[in-house]
């Protein structure tokens, strides 16, 4: 938006607003409430340190969302658009459920982001002190998650009865919480070698025989 000072000879002078655009300042918030809620004790991050760290006064904020449970939401869904893809990936390859489940504890085990454990996680674990639009996200992100895991394990194992479907459902259901729990293991500081050998054994009936031992 411009306004406009009309100059004594009668032409037209365009003053822009002062501040930055949009855009970089909703960026800049957004990854600031993402590192607060992913890296600290989510319940313990006010609105206030928020606006600190990403420099601009809480009306601001509130002009780009209504309330902090809307502000937590955005940053729920910014988290997981870089973490959902590199999951995603390792579970749709071309190779075998026991290689598939390798990758994905050794992705879970090494990955440096999850040494402060995973902002799902952490909202996932805590659904109490969530507001609707949180809650709501991290219900659905959980049930994609359970789809995506079932759709992977049912094109390696197959479906050829309905007790078999059911059995796939839960094998997801399982794998899901088990990740969830080791990623809960790493933020807890236990070290990588531990976390891996715990998954592995959780995850042994997905894996060779070899592996397990």
């Amino acid at each position: 938006m411009h306004t406009v000072d009309r100059l004594s000879s009668g032409k037209k002078k365009v003053k822009q607003k002062r501040g930055r655009p949009r855009k970089m300042k909703l960026d800049l918030v957004l990854e600031s409430a993402m590192q607060a809620y992913w890296h600290g004790d989510p319940k313990q991050i006010s609105v206030n340190m928020i606006c600190k760290t990403a420099g601009i006064s809480k009306p601001s904020l509130y002009r780009e969302f209504k309330n902090e449970d809307s502000l937590m939401c955005a940053a729920l869904e910014r988290y997981i658009a870089q973490i959902i893809p590199e999951i995603f990936q390792i579970l749709t390859q071309k190779i075998s459920l026991s290689e598939i489940i390798q990758q994905l504890i050794d992705y879970i085990c090494d990955e440096p982001k999850f040494e402060k454990g995973c902002l799902f996680q952490k909202l996932y674990y805590g659904q109490n002190d969530l507001g609707p639009l949180t809650l709501a996200r991290v219900r659905k992100i959980r049930l994609n998650a359970i789809e995506s895991y079932e759709t992977c394990l049912r094109a390696h194992l197959g479906q050829d009865t309905c007790s078999h479907q059911l059995n796939i459902k839960y094998k997801a259901l399982y794998l899901f919480e088990q990740v969830l729990w080791a990623v809960n293991l790493r933020s807890l500081g236990m070290s990588n070698h531990q976390v891996k050998q715990l998954l592995t054994l959780a995850l042994s009936s997905f894996l060779p025989s070899h592996i397990r031992e």
